[in-house]
């Protein structure tokens, strides 16, 4: 049973879910950092020590060990010691079984409880009749929770400053469910081999964003301001180009070495890594990228782009061979998104 074709009629809905991910590798939180001086900022020493609200100024570069203290700090919300960061990465092993997924999931009691309303909610039929992860794994079967589980999980990733406004969170929920549920789309039809982890990459592909509004807030208002002038020409080269003067790096690398240090497929982190890249660099990343990019896309054009990326209508030029392709496809997508946001998204919120 596919994520996003419920066996029964509509009710309410938020977040989920080729080539089979790689065996789980460290190759991206083991790499050399380029700037790891030790600092004395007080912003990192608080990330680094879990607690971290204190943005430090806008125009200064982001380095890596800035990027992996927010990465660690992020992780604590997760569940105290990560639990929910560690189950994300749990859920993408391919060699997981059922048992053993249920009891991961239930190790944390918000995301179980969460699995638990969804897999009762009308949206799948079973209202009142599902108690046990492993029951909800049963009926809705293991991909369905997978991807439930890990939309669950979006929500203790976001740990956002006290004092920060930058980000609009429903904006930015919605944007990633959007871009989740077009890349599973188009990697159920056109690439089935990469269907087990479309939608994870798809809804953890701005999490980067996460990172700059944490440690580079102001950046991030002038480039909201900044977006909101160029509106009319945001491609991903000109935001990339508009980006790290703003923020001292892009929402794309912080994604990576952030979904890099908590350990999951290499596929994954270098899809997300690769988004908003050149054709070449998404060709390089390997298939996996280039669904993402045009899944990020689609939901910007289908009315749910982030403020520092406004939608345009029009498919990227970068894009231009993929959608010749696929111009039916993108169509249907386009009419059926807003429909699967609103369905997903009400289903987690009520």
């Amino acid at each position: 049973m596919g994520f996003y074709e419920p066996r029964s009629p509509r009710g309410s809905g938020k977040l989920r879910v080729g080539q089979p991910a790689p065996a789980r590798t460290t190759r991206h939180s083991t790499m050399p950092l380029a700037n790891t001086a030790p600092r004395c900022d007080p912003a990192l020493l608080a990330l680094a020590n879990g607690g971290a609200n204190t943005p430090v100024d806008g125009g200064m570069p982001l380095t890596d060990q800035e990027i992996l203290a927010a990465a660690k700090g992020m992780s604590m919300a997760a569940g105290g010691t990560g639990g929910g960061v560690r189950l994300v990465s749990d859920l993408l092993n391919p060699q997981l079984e059922l048992k053993t997924m249920a009891l991961r999931i239930e190790a944390c009691p918000e995301i179980t409880v969460r699995i638990l309303r969804v897999a009762n909610s009308a949206f799948y039929g079973q209202s009142g009749t599902i108690a046990t992860v492993a029951r909800a794994v049963q009926v809705l079967g293991m991909n369905t929770v997978k991807g439930i589980a890990a939309a669950a999980c979006l929500d203790h990733m976001v740990v956002t400053p006290a004092n920060a406004t930058t980000v609009d969170l429903v904006e930015f929920r919605r944007h990633s469910v959007a871009t989740a549920s077009a890349c599973q789309t188009l990697a159920r039809r056109i690439a089935p081999a990469h269907a087990e982890h479309a939608f994870v990459a798809g809804l953890l592909h701005d999490l980067g964003v996460m990172v700059q509004w944490r440690l580079r807030p102001t950046g991030l208002v002038a480039l909201r301001a900044k977006a909101a002038g160029a509106a009319g020409d945001m491609t991903a080269c000109r935001r990339r180009a508009l980006e790290r003067p703003c923020t001292g790096t892009t929402h794309a690398d912080c994604a990576r070495i952030l979904l890099g240090a908590w350990n999951l497929p290499v596929a994954l982190v270098d899809s997300v890594a690769a988004h908003e890249g050149s054709m070449a660099e998404l060709t390089a990343a390997g298939s996996l990228a280039t669904l993402v990019a045009a899944a990020d896309e689609l939901a910007a054009a289908a009315g749910y782009p982030l403020a520092t990326e406004p939608g345009d209508p029009a498919p990227e030029q970068r894009l231009a061979g993929f959608w010749n392709e696929h111009a039916a496809l993108r169509e249907e997508v386009l009419a059926a998104l807003p429909d699967a946001v609103t369905r997903l998204c009400s289903m987690f919120d009520s």
